[in-house]
C-alpha cells in the first residue's frame, strides 16, 4: 500500500513500535515516543538488510522515495548501499580532517627532523614563503579537492612580481608535500603538483651591462684633453688556450695504458692463469710477476704474461734492472724499437730470438742509466768526497784499535792473574793502549794531529805484543 503525506503526518505513537510500509521497500517506523524515521529493506547476498534513510519531517515522503531509487540503482550495479554510505561518510570526515593546512603542518614537522633551523635555513624559508604565498588561499581547502590549476594560480602570482627563484622553490616544495600526502593521507591517488615546471615562465637571460663610452672633457683655454674611461673591463680579444704540462701528458698516457684492454684486473688475471689469489700475490712480492698500478685504482697485470715465453722475458728484465720501477719495466718491451721496424719487442719475440731481444731492450735502456749515474757523480762536490774519504780512513784506524784491544785483553787475562806478577810487556801494552784509545777518541772529534799519534801508538802496541 502506498503512503501519502496525510497518512504520514497523522501517524500517532502507540505502546509499541510499528511500521507503515510503502511500495518497493521503504517504510515509516513510528516509535512509542512519537519519533518517526524512514527505513529501507533490501536483500544482499540472499540476506535481508535494513538501512536508515533519515528522520521525519526532515526527510519527507518524496525524499524517502528518491533515496529508495538511489539504493535500488546501487543494488543493480552490484554495490551494497550500506557500504557505499559508510565510504561516503568516511570521505567527508577525511576531507574535513585532511585540509591543506593540516597536511602542510604534518609535512613541515616531518621535514624539521632533517633540516637545520636558522634564520636563512631551508625550514625557515618554507614557513615564511608558504605563510605569505600559499596558505592564504589554500589552507581551508581539502587536500582531495586541490587541483593543478589552483597551484598554477599560486605560482602565477609569485611570478607576476618577478620572484622567479621563489617560484622555483615553491614548485619543488609543493611536489614534495603532495608526495608526502600520497603516502600519509588515505585515499590520495594522484599528485597535482607534478609537471608544474612545464609551464613555468622562462627567466630572462643574464645580459652583461653595456660598455660605457668614454667621455671626453676638454677644459677651456687648455690644449690638454682629459678622457674618463669606463669602469667595466673590456672583454678579452681571445681566450687563452689551456697549457698542458709534460707531467699531465705523461699521466694521461699512463692512464690510457692502465685502462687498456690488454691490462687485466688481478681477479680476471687469476681466473685466466688458473691460480689462486695467494699465488698471484706471492709471485708479485717475489718479483716473478709484473703488475702496474695508478693511484688507488688497484693493480692491473699485462695479459701477455699469460704466455710463458713473454713471461720469461719479463722476469729477465726484472732481474737485469732491479732498480727500475714497474712502469719503466712495462715500457721496455712495449716501446716501439727502431731496429724492429718500430714494432714492440713483446710482439716479435720467439723462442730463437730471446737473447737478441734482451740485448736490444737493455741496449736502449743502458744510456739512460749511465746518464743518471753521471748526473749523480757530477752533483757531488769534490770537498764532500775528500771529507768522506777522511772519515773512512779514521773509521779504519778505530777498527784497528778495537782489534788490538781484543788481543791485548787476551794477553792481560793470562798475565794479570793474581798468582803472577805484572809482566813488563803487559805494562807497556797497557800504556800504549791507553794512548791509542785516547787518540781514537780525538779522531772522532776531527783532530788530525791525534790521528798520527793514534797510528804510532797502535804500531808500538803491535810491535811490543809481537816481541812478547
Amino acid at each position: 500500500m502506498a503512503l501519502s503525506d496525510l497518512v504520514v503526518r497523522q501517524a500517532w505513537a502507540a505502546e509499541k513500535t510499528y511500521n507503515l510500509p510503502d511500495t518497493d521497500g521503504p517504510s515509516l517506523v513510528v516509535a512509542p515516543t512519537g519519533d518517526k524515521s524512514w527505513h529501507l529493506r533490501y536483500y544482499w547476498l540472499g540476506k535481508q538488510k535494513r538501512i536508515s534513510q533519515g528522520n521525519h519531517p526532515e526527510i519527507g515522503l518524496r525524499e524517502a522515495r528518491a533515496l529508495r531509487d538511489e539504493a535500488r540503482a546501487l543494488l543493480a550495479k552490484g554495490n551494497n548501499p550500506h557500504t557505499d554510505r559508510k565510504q561516503k561518510r568516511h570521505a567527508v570526515k577525511l576531507a574535513s580532517d585532511c585540509t591543506f593546512k593540516a597536511v602542510y603542518y604534518a609535512w613541515v614537522e616531518h621535514r624539521s627532523k632533517e633540516l637545520k633551523t636558522g634564520r636563512n635555513g631551508t625550514l625557515s624559508q618554507i614557513k615564511r614563503i608558504f605563510g605569505k604565498d600559499v596558505l592564504p588561499t589554500q589552507e581551508k581547502m581539502s587536500i582531495y579537492d586541490i587541483r593543478r590549476h589552483q597551484l598554477l594560480g599560486v605560482l602565477a602570482r609569485i611570478e607576476k612580481r618577478k620572484a622567479f627563484t621563489t617560484a622555483e622553490k615553491v614548485r619543488t616544495w609543493l611536489r614534495q608535500l603532495f608526495r608526502y600526502a600520497l603516502v600519509v593521507v588515505k585515499g590520495m591517488e594522484s599528485n597535482p603538483a607534478t609537471d608544474l615546471d612545464v609551464v613555468a615562465k622562462p627567466t630572462s637571460p643574464c645580459i652583461p651591462p653595456a660598455l660605457a663610452k668614454p667621455i671626453v672633457v676638454t677644459p677651456n683655454n687648455v690644449s690638454i684633453t682629459f678622457q674618463r674611461l669606463s669602469q667595466v673591463p673590456l672583454p678579452p680579444a681571445y681566450a687563452p688556450e689551456p697549457v698542458v704540462s709534460a707531467i699531465q701528458l705523461e699521466r694521461e698516457e699512463m692512464l690510457a695504458m692502465y685502462e687498456s684492454p690488454s691490462n687485466l684486473p688481478v681477479p680476471l688475471f687469476e681466473k685466466l692463469a688458473r691460480k689462486s689469489k695467494d699465488q698471484i700475490n706471492r709471485e708479485m712480492k717475489a718479483g716473478k710477476l709484473l703488475p702496474i698500478s695508478l693511484g688507488n685504482r688497484g693493480q692491473h697485470v699485462p695479459d701477455w704474461q699469460l704466455v710463458p715465453l713473454k713471461h720469461k722475458l719479463t722476469q729477465v728484465l726484472m732481474n737485469q734492472c732491479p732498480y727500475a720501477d714497474s712502469w719503466e719495466l712495462y715500457r721496455m718491451p712495449t716501446r716501439p724499437h727502431p731496429d724492429l721496424g718500430n714494432r714492440a719487442t713483446i710482439d716479435v719475440i720467439t723462442a730463437t730470438n730471446v737473447p737478441a731481444i734482451v740485448r736490444a731492450i737493455l741496449g736502449t735502456h743502458q744510456p739512460h742509466a749511465g746518464a743518471h749515474e753521471a748526473a749523480e757523480s757530477q752533483s757531488v762536490p769534490e770537498q764532500v768526497r775528500q771529507s768522506i774519504r777522511r772519515m773512512m780512513d779514521d773509521a779504519l784506524v778505530v777498527a784497528g784499535v778495537n782489534r788490538l784491544s781484543i788481543r791485548y785483553g787476551c794477553i792481560r787475562s793470562r798475565w794479570m792473574h793474581p798468582s803472577h806478577p805484572p809482566h813488563p810487556c803487559a805494562l807497556a801494552c797497557n800504556r800504549a793502549m791507553n794512548r791509542s784509545s785516547g787518540g781514537a777518541m780525538a779522531t772522532s772529534l776531527g783532530r788530525s794531529k791525534q790521528v798520527v799519534m793514534t797510528a804510532d801508538a797502535t804500531a808500538k802496541g803491535r810491535a811490543m805484543t809481537s816481541r812478547c
